[in-house]
């Protein structure tokens, strides 16, 4: 009985902390995204971004203020083109960042709600790591779909953008053969994917993004606690 009680407790205390503490402090709906870490972060890459297109300008303006008088022969175009360029190639690459950012939260906050269950199940697994097994567990364990769950397109699309950075020089290579690799079809055309093609990280919706691992964790965990073998414990 005093084990029972104890993983009775602990079980509580485990999913309140997911709940109430990691998840809001993780992700956010989407009313409450501008007061969110990531907001936070991406306005640090817009500002940073426009910052620097507006010390290029100044710099263009004095070469050209220079050239009316006279003073220099030298054509800066070419090397004003390649600085844009670089300035919108690193600010890509810092919301790059930010969807890997938020691809490594939700992958923690699923083998978080992975080794809960385990440990209120007595179960000796280790916890899953990667997507395909932890959707298994939750598959086996609960007949949970995550195809089912708020979100799931989005945080999908989530995991082969992160993906796509990592592995594959930041284009989108899905493997037709594998559905699981394809961001679905209304997504690739709002966020203008082409296959082999770059992907413009900073045109996606962040916010968005956040949003959909808040509602998919919320539910996930919502299921998870309604179920038999885990309700009798809450």
């Amino acid at each position: 009985m005093h084990s029972k009680n104890k993983t009775v407790n602990v079980t509580k205390i485990r999913f309140h902390m997911m709940e109430s503490v990691l998840l809001h402090h993780t992700f956010t709906p989407l009313e409450g995204y501008h007061d969110s870490k990531w907001a936070v972060w991406e306005k640090r890459i817009k500002d940073g971004h426009r910052s620097e297109e507006k010390s290029i300008s100044r710099q263009l303006e004095k070469w050209k203020a220079s050239a009316e008088k006279g003073n220099s022969h030298y054509d800066p175009s070419a090397w004003i083109e390649d600085d844009y360029w670089q300035t919108s190639h690193i600010t890509n690459a810092m919301y790059a960042a930010l969807v890997v950012a938020i691809w490594a939260d939700m992958e923690e906050m699923l083998k978080g709600v992975a080794g809960t269950c385990i440990f209120a199940l007595k179960r000796k697994d280790e916890v899953p790591y990667q997507f395909d097994k932890i959707q298994r567990f939750f598959m086996k364990e609960f007949s949970l779909e995550f195809s089912n769950l708020a979100g799931y397109e989005m945080v999908n699309a989530i995991r082969i953008l992160n993906n796509s950075f990592k592995h594959s020089d930041g284009r989108y290579r899905p493997d037709k053969s594998k559905p699981h690799s394809l961001v679905p079809p209304d997504l690739a055309v709002e966020w203008k994917l082409e296959e082999s093609s770059a992907i413009e990280y900073s045109k996606l919706p962040v916010g968005g993004m956040v949003s959909a691992c808040y509602e998919f964790c919320t539910e996930l965990m919502e299921r998870v606690q309604s179920y038999g073998r885990i309700k009798v414990l809450m």
